[in-house]
């Protein structure tokens, strides 16, 4: 964590130098900034550059005006980056100028910064309440399937099914009036920071606090030195968001980049050059070791007893909530083999005030192959994605992308990881011309049953694709066709299936896709029909 306290700090290269440091000439320097790295993830790099002539010997040069909000462990950092010297020292101190509510403006500023902390806390509750709702779906998707598993009588399997339903549908009703009262009471506290805000803006002249630096030179033949010093501050960051228009006419997927910047660091940014990098400093680096895991076996009838139990117990879900709240996954970008950095082309200059301001990173236009894509077992939705490369686009994963279709908004959504000279299936909503039904086909006379003691069931879907479109479109129809996992249980296809296109799509053991372009107003009928076998003594279970 970065922090802002400054004791006097100084970095000496050899003990013999403290003598000579009496004995220095002082100059007083003044560094602008020149160039600002700024963080995905928070803070940025400051560079303040500037030129002096000196004479030959030893200088203590005087820069001051920098933020308290430098970060201590980082230090500062200074080189000669041009002529010849060599940095002997750097000295740090922190200067308080007072104003003339001095007291009052510390008061409104530490009741402003308390409830800030608390906004942030409160911020991470409702992250915490969407991954618990985004769960609690998962399981009512689930549970029908998953309840089947360990329950031989219809009685337990029904109530089990009660018990979990019920659960959900309470859960679910308690999280979102939490996450609406929490979320009012944001709203509240932002009314009231912006007050304090403004209180403390009426207040006048605010107490400040700056660092002075002195660092320490030798100059062995005199003459220009230029010094350029860095130091990392908090207060600062900026979100990288994506817009992507789908040009129809011209089947063109374009692709635009935009960086919000804002920062509270106790100086502006004054005509720098700013670099926003997705680069994410931490604490941690280095990873953990494994720890020892341990595997055994259970018999049936106590893991039976033990999901009963699990699902008449709201416990069962405050386990598997914590799980989900503490794993997650971090966006990163990549730069040659690490970072992704963005230059801005033209000097800027950003307030310390935490005014966001908004920066173009420039677009990408390519030609696009629009195909309908739909899951119908899932869901009886069609959606309209460009298949796109682009050769000039750099590589990074993305967090939501607002999408429009010949400039109309559609809505955001999550895209794959960014690729340059990768296809790429971008998603741009659900496609409404064109209708997508799901019917259940009853299996014949004969072909379900016992038969030489060997359960046999036949498993019939028919999907019926439409496109109601005025022009042809290419269709993908997707669903999964079960793979065994045992020599007994024998899985086959019915006479009568249409045959996939791709069978395995992506690696995927039983991915099928039906591929077929369409005429306006043309009707696809898939069957996809399978049949399974297994001994009687056995249960099927999905794993």
């Amino acid at each position: 964590m970065l922090t802002h306290v400054f004791t006097k700090t100084i970095f000496v290269s050899s003990a013999m130098l403290l003598a000579s440091i009496a004995k220095a000439d002082d100059f007083q320097l003044d560094a602008p900034i020149t160039h600002v790295t700024l963080f995905n993830s928070g803070g940025a790099i400051v560079t303040r550059s500037a030129t002096i002539t000196l004479p030959r010997g030893s200088h203590r040069i005087v820069l001051n005006g920098f933020t308290a909000d430098m970060d201590e462990d980082y230090g500062l950092r200074t080189n000669a980056s041009a002529g010849i010297a060599k940095i002997t020292y750097t000295e740090v101190d922190e200067q308080f100028i007072e104003g003339a509510s001095y007291q009052r403006q510390r008061d409104l500023e530490n009741q402003i910064r308390k409830l800030e902390n608390i906004q942030k806390d409160d911020g991470a509750k409702i992250e915490a309440i969407d991954l618990q709702l985004g769960f609690l779906r998962d399981i009512g998707a689930r549970s029908g399937q998953q309840a089947m598993d360990g329950f031989q009588s219809p009685d337990d399997l029904m109530t089990a099914l009660e018990r979990s339903f019920t659960f959900v549908k309470n859960a679910s009703g308690d999280l979102l009036a939490e996450k609406s009262k929490i979320s009012a009471t944001i709203a509240d506290r932002d009314r009231e920071i912006a007050a304090l805000r403004r209180a403390l803006k009426e207040t006048g002249d605010v107490e400040t606090s700056t660092m002075k630096a002195a660092i320490g030179v030798e100059a062995p033949s005199g003459g220009s030195v230029t010094l350029t010093t860095t130091y990392l501050v908090e207060n600062a960051d900026w979100d990288l968001s994506i817009e992507a228009n789908l040009d129809t006419a011209n089947n063109q997927t374009e692709v635009m980049l935009f960086a919000s910047v804002e920062q509270q660091t106790g100086e502006d940014w004054t005509d720098v050059n700013l670099t926003l990098s997705t680069n994410r400093p931490v604490m941690t680096i280095q990873s953990n070791m494994p720890t020892p895991q341990y595997l055994n076996l259970r018999d049936k009838v106590s893991i039976r007893e033990e999901k009963q139990m699990a699902l008449a117990s709201p416990r069962f879900a405050d386990r598997n909530l914590e799980e989900v709240i503490v794993t997650g996954s971090r966006i990163t970008g990549v730069n040659t083999e690490f970072d992704l950095e963005f230059p801005i082309e033209a000097l800027v200059s950003v307030a310390g005030d935490y005014s966001a301001q908004r920066f173009s990173l420039g677009s990408v236009r390519a030609p696009a192959n629009f195909v309908v894509r739909a899951n119908p077992n899932y869901d009886e939705t069609a959606f309209l994605y460009a298949d796109t490369v682009f050769s000039d686009i750099p590589a990074m994963n993305v967090n939501r992308v607002a999408v429009s279709r010949d400039g109309s908004f559609v809505g955001t959504g999550d895209w794959p990881q960014l690729l340059p000279n990768e296809l790429l299936k971008l998603p741009f909503g659900v496609d409404d011309r064109v209708t997508v039904d799901v019917i259940t086909v009853p299996s014949e006379d004969g072909d379900t049953g016992i038969f030489n003691r060997r359960e046999v069931t036949e498993h019939k879907k028919k999907f019926v694709v439409t496109n109601n479109h005025d022009k042809a479109y290419t269709f993908e129809v997707f669903d999964a066709r079960p793979n065994s996992m045992n020599e007994d249980l024998k899985i086959e296809p019915v006479r009568g299936t249409t045959k996939p296109t791709i069978m395995d799509a992506d690696g995927q053991p039983g991915i099928v896709i039906w591929r077929k372009e369409l005429a306006p107003g043309e009707t696809w009928e898939i069957n996809h029909w399978y049949r399974t076998s297994f001994p009687t003594d056995k249960r099927l279970v999905r794993q």
